[in-house]
This record gives C-alpha cells, sequence and structure tokens, in this order.
C-alpha cells in the first residue's frame, strides 16, 4: 500500500516538472528588421554595417537616424531624482535554464529564458520582464560625464503579454541594465565569461544570476532614460537603466574581448561601441535600485507534492 501510495506521488512530482517544461511565455512583439519605406538592415560586415561606419548607419537603415537614439553621455548634473524608485528584483534566480552562446558577429552575447523583475518605468508603471540574454561592449556605449569605461555589459530583458499585463500598455518593450566595467589588472576572472572563451567548458551559463553583480556594488545608483537598440535596427523600444558604479575587471578577461574583436575592417582599435548620439531634449532620470530582498519563486506543484508524499511517508511510519 504504501508502495502504491510513493509510486502515485512520484507521478505528481513528475507531471509538475513536466508541466514547468512545456510553459511558454507570449513575449511582447518587437519590431521587425524592416522598417521605413521597406529599407532593410544590412548584414554586418566589410559590405554591410559595421563599426567603421557606424556615424553612417542611417543611410543603411532610416531609423537609425530617429530622434530617441542610444547610446547617449550621461550627464549627472543635469539628472532629475526619479519619483519612483525601480524594484529590480530577480524573483527566480535558481532557473534550471542555461543561457547559452549565441552566434553573433559583432558581439559576445548569451541568450536565455529566465528570471523573472519587475521595473517601474518614467511614467510609473510597474511593467514585468523575464532576462533574455546579455551581450558585450568595448569600450563602453554610454559615457558618464564624458568618460568612456573598459567594458560595458547589456543585460536585455523583454515584456510578457499574459493575464495580468498587456502589451498594448507597455510603452518600452526592452528593458536594458547597462553595467560598467574598469581595468584591474589583480581582479578575479568571473566564472560568467569563462564559457566564451575556455575551451574545456561547455559553453553553457548554468548559475548565471545579476544579483552577484549587484551585491558587489555598494552603490546602486542609476541613470534612466528613453531610447534604442545601439546595434541594426536602432528601434527606439528601449528603457535604459545605466548604472553609475563600474565593477572590476580583470586585465586577462578584458583583453581576451578585445581579442575577439581584432578585425580592423569592421572592428577599428578593437571596438564594438556605436558613438554617442545627440539627447533631443530627452530627460534623464536619476534613483537608486533596490536589489535587496531577492527571494525564489516557490514551485508550487512540487512543493505541494513534496509536502504530501512527506505526509504519506511518516503516517506509514506512524502506521
Amino acid at each position: 500500500m504504501i508502495f502504491v501510495l510513493i509510486l502515485s506521488i512520484i507521478s505528481i512530482i513528475v507531471l509538475a516538472s513536466t508541466t514547468e517544461e512545456t510553459i511558454t511565455r507570449n513575449y511582447c512583439q518587437l519590431p521587425d528588421a524592416v522598417f521605413a519605406d521597406g529599407v532593410s538592415a544590412a548584414d554586418f560586415g566589410t559590405t554591410g554595417w559595421n563599426y567603421a561606419n557606424a556615424e553612417n548607419w542611417e543611410q543603411l537603415v532610416v531609423t537609425c537616424g530617429g530622434s530617441y537614439q542610444s547610446p547617449i553621455d550621461i550627464v549627472t548634473t543635469v539628472a532629475n531624482q526619479e519619483p519612483i524608485q525601480p524594484q529590480i528584483h530577480y524573483k527566480n534566480k535558481a532557473s534550471d535554464v542555461a543561457y547559452e552562446e549565441a552566434n553573433k558577429p559583432y558581439t559576445k552575447e548569451y541568450e536565455g529564458e529566465y528570471s523573472e523583475i519587475e521595473v517601474t518605468d518614467a511614467s510609473g508603471l510597474v511593467v514585468r520582464y523575464y532576462a533574455k540574454q546579455f551581450h558585450i561592449h568595448t569600450p563602453s556605449e554610454h559615457t558618464i560625464d564624458g568618460k568612456y569605461f573598459d567594458l560595458e555589459i547589456h543585460f536585455v530583458h523583454q515584456a510578457i503579454q499574459d493575464e495580468e499585463q498587456d502589451c498594448n500598455k507597455v510603452k518600452n518593450s526592452l528593458t536594458v541594465f547597462g553595467l560598467m566595467f574598469t581595468e584591474q589588472a589583480y581582479a578575479t576572472d568571473y566564472e560568467v565569461f569563462k564559457p566564451w572563451f575556455d575551451q574545456n567548458v561547455t559553453g553553457e551559463v548554468e548559475s548565471f544570476d545579476l544579483n552577484d553583480f549587484f551585491q558587489k556594488m555598494t552603490d546602486t545608483t542609476y541613470y534612466h532614460y528613453n531610447g534604442s537598440l545601439t546595434t541594426l535596427p536602432c528601434s527606439q523600444i528601449v528603457n535604459w537603466i545605466v548604472f553609475y558604479q563600474p565593477l572590476p575587471i580583470s586585465t586577462n578577461q578584458l583583453n581576451l574581448f578585445r581579442t575577439a574583436f581584432a578585425d580592423s575592417t569592421v572592428f577599428p582599435l578593437k571596438r564594438n561601441n556605436r558613438p554617442i548620439q545627440h539627447l533631443n531634449g530627452r530627460k534623464i532620470l536619476k534613483g537608486t535600485a533596490l536589489t535587496t530582498g531577492v527571494t525564489e519563486i516557490p514551485d508550487v506543484q512540487s512543493s505541494y507534492a513534496y509536502l504530501l508524499l512527506s505526509t504519506i511517508v511518516m503516517s506509514a511510519f506512524i502506521l
């Protein structure tokens, strides 16, 4: 009898995990790569768009000449205090979905699907996003008071459509965190970056958690503005949150990133950063990210199954 009950519970657990694996999310739609009178984005390379012709991207795709382009120079003295601070909490830290390296000729990128966050936009609307990918630029794309940093990593999050959130009410379908890094010769290499270069690892990132970066910050001041993608097609759909305090990166890992952009015909001076764009009257807001108190979302089905199994097993011993 006990054996049958245990088998039943195991079936419940398997069913719960199977249900988790089949969950799909309806992401808010991103624009196609074809805009304005059918002008399409050229492929990256010597005959298409590259960082050697970055000043002329709008001649390839007209949206790159829009009024709300990124990156910008963040002038801290003109930034207004943001009235509502975003709750940047990764609510599902322990995801089983790995990030896998994407084949992008213009950057180093990992793609995946996990970690729900809530971010408040400039109007005070709280929008839910899921982390989709992160990639690097060297040197930084944004500048702060005219200063470039050695590296900038963009953590890209996409809004979703569900019973609780309507994409039609979401102004920007992407929120991108920009984190700056400065070279320090004796800094420890980041484990999360090693699969990009270490041939002995799988090329997957299984335990990555952006909270790990936040925990290294003593100052979570950020600057927020509405802007665009910094690569073609330069879509103006991004809620930018650029953090003020740079994190350290080792000389070893920084040089490895720069080596990846060694082709001078498309990466002048081993750079893959777009030039600074005009602000065009946009407001820059300043705030402090609330990143403490992160908790993992419980798996209700699995938790129920576990409790049920524990109860039956304990009852069996009592009987």
